[in-house]
């Protein structure tokens, strides 16, 4: 048998052999090109036929991958996938960006970043944007995600990470609380205080980490209130529910005048609370993506200001 070069290659069988896989089905992949059946099966066979094995394996009911179609999936997937992004950047040279740009982030953050997005819808006319307000750890390609906005320490190594800040945390609670509860003294009182607590997917226990001068403290934490995302608790705190651990930038951007929040135990240490801007490392940005990234990061020093009192 002949050995099959590159120049023998038809990149359309390829295509629809990755489609296939990604789809599931020939049917499924004839209905998305608006093709026969026999179109699609045709691109496949013939790729089988220059490369001289069976890449799937055809029942009634479904279609799966051999062991050599398995190895060629994995390396093809990614060629196509290259060489749309390298078209897609090509073509955005020279033109003003377009397109939809979708982004995740804790409610309290898409509030935060608003001011910047709203410059930059102006900026670039032919852009739209998805947000979705939300605090879980999603899978950004599963999900449909081209950035997202995550606080405190990554634990995706798969994703490229830009920094928009770095603040401090502290400790807050309401006037009225304090009024009825009485002020902590020291990190140790917190013990037999209300706090409300932003637990961690999977955790019942709260523990906060606070550094006194130059003792670190560890301060198992209860209250009343448990809330999944910053907003709420800081609401809570305001209804003077209790303590409450905020970055300081957005304690002091979410209170009013007339409903401010009181800094506790100042001079704790709470710790330090990055903000990052993230997005999947496995192909290259759009050109509205791109400006997206680019337009938030060189905002961030504005957008998270902590204006003095």
């Amino acid at each position: 048998m002949q050995k099959s070069t590159f120049a023998d290659l038809d990149l359309n069988d390829a295509h629809f052999f990755t489609e296939v896989v990604r789809r599931g089905s020939f049917s499924a992949v004839a209905r998305a090109a608006n093709l026969p059946v026999s179109t699609v099966s045709r691109h496949v066979a013939r790729l089988e036929a220059r490369l001289g094995v069976v890449l799937l394996a055809r029942t009634t009911r479904r279609v799966s991958l051999t062991d050599a179609g398995r190895m060629y999936h994995e390396h093809a997937a990614r060629a196509i996938d290259e060489l749309e992004t390298a078209q897609r950047l090509v073509h955005d040279l020279g033109s003003s960006p377009k397109g939809r740009v979708r982004i995740t982030a804790p409610l309290g953050i898409l509030r935060r970043v608003w001011p910047a997005v709203t410059e930059f819808l102006t900026t670039y006319p032919d852009m739209t944007v998805d947000f979705e307000a939300n605090d879980r750890m999603l899978d950004l390609v599963e999900a449909g995600f081209d950035l997202a906005i995550r606080t405190g320490p990554l634990v995706d190594s798969s994703l490229v990470a830009r920094k928009l800040f770095e603040g401090t945390n502290g400790l807050f609670a309401s006037r009225a609380y304090l009024t009825r509860r009485g002020t902590p003294r020291r990190a140790q009182d917190l013990v037999d205080h209300a706090c409300i607590v932003v637990p961690k997917r999977g955790s019942e226990r709260v523990t906060w980490s606070l550094t006194e001068g130059k003792k670190t403290v560890r301060i198992s934490v209860r209250g009343r209130v448990s809330a999944s995302e910053l907003s709420l608790a800081h609401l809570a705190a305001l209804d003077g529910h209790g303590i409450v651990q905020l970055p300081t930038h957005f304690a002091a951007t979410e209170s009013s005048t007339r409903r401010q929040l009181v800094r506790v135990l100042p001079a704790v240490d709470a710790g330090r609370v990055p903000v990052w801007l993230v997005h999947p490392a496995s192909r290259a940005l759009p050109a509205g993506v791109r400006a997206m990234v680019e337009h938030l990061v060189k905002s961030a020093p504005t957008l998270f200001a902590v204006k003095p009192d």
